[in-house]
């Protein structure tokens, strides 16, 4: 057993708000976990992650920057015998990485992929979301000793293909 500390944060994206009402404020959310990492990563069993990043318009600047920004920190946190799928959503599901193991020689690659994001298009949620879905069922069914994740960042503005929040967290937790 590992002592890991855990602190979290939460703030306002913005500290103005519209005084006739209607502003539309983000929190922030900043969570770490502290302790012998080495050791942590040791312990646990390897992961198939998928990581579902949005790369719709709704997310141009600030928002994908701090998406690239988590994912980058993922990547600098896995082990040799990890896999990442890279996944990029926005009208379309884009596979920019299938199972990469996260191996010395392919960790640049995986930087390069999320670096190389770009927002584009309207938001198709649920179609990104499966698509990560799916690459993690594929590991899943040759090694079932990994611990299957998806990771999805997005600011949730979905208006194309499955919209209403319900039904997505219907999917969610049906296939959870």
């Amino acid at each position: 057993m590992t002592d890991v500390t855990f602190s979290m944060s939460a703030a306002l994206d913005r500290r103005l708000f519209c005084r006739d009402g209607g502003s539309v404020r983000h929190i922030v959310v900043r969570m770490r976990a502290d302790g012998p990492a080495a050791q942590i990563a040791e312990e646990r069993k390897p992961l198939n992650i998928a990581l579902v990043i949005d790369a719709s318009a709704s997310m141009r600047g600030a928002k994908l920057d701090a998406a690239k920004a988590a994912s980058l920190g993922l990547i600098d946190r896995l082990i040799p015998s990890d896999r990442l799928s890279l996944v990029s959503f926005a009208e379309d599901a884009r596979i920019h990485l299938d199972a990469v193991p996260a191996s010395t020689e392919h960790l640049a690659r995986m930087r390069a992929e999320v670096n190389w994001l770009e927002a584009r298009g309207n938001t198709d949620l649920a179609l990104g979301y499966f698509s990560g879905v799916e690459r993690v069922a594929q590991v899943a069914e040759r090694d079932a000793a990994m611990t299957p994740r998806v990771i999805l960042l997005s600011d949730g503005r979905a208006n194309r293909g499955i919209v209403r929040h319900a039904e997505l967290f219907r999917h969610a937790d049906e296939l959870r």
